[in-house]
């Protein structure tokens, strides 16, 4: 399922389709900014999967935290993690299998 991430713990009224989630089982979601993925939500578990910082961006991404019931993270802190080089999609065939 594919869906517009909504605007609930933002300042902001909308995203106006510019963050998109999909959601291939409740167990694997991907975050889209514009036409980057950039961060996957795998059993519960926040991975960064692009290697860039914007601040719309990151606007989008803790969003997305806070719907899964996860904090926010500052600029620092995101580019803390390490970027995931796995192949998503690997995982996307797991999840609907």
């Amino acid at each position: 399922m594919r869906y517009n991430l909504r605007s609930e713990y933002s300042r902001q009224k909308s995203f106006y389709g510019k963050a998109i989630v999909t959601e291939y089982s409740n167990r694997l979601s991907i975050l889209t900014s514009y036409t980057t993925e950039v961060a996957m939500i795998k059993n519960g578990i926040f991975y960064r999967l692009w290697n860039g910082y914007s601040v719309t961006t990151q606007n989008h991404i803790n969003e997305y935290r806070q719907q899964n019931g996860m904090e926010k993270l500052s600029k620092a802190e995101w580019l803390s993690i390490p970027v995931n080089t796995e192949n998503p999609i690997i995982d996307i065939i797991q999840a609907i299998n």
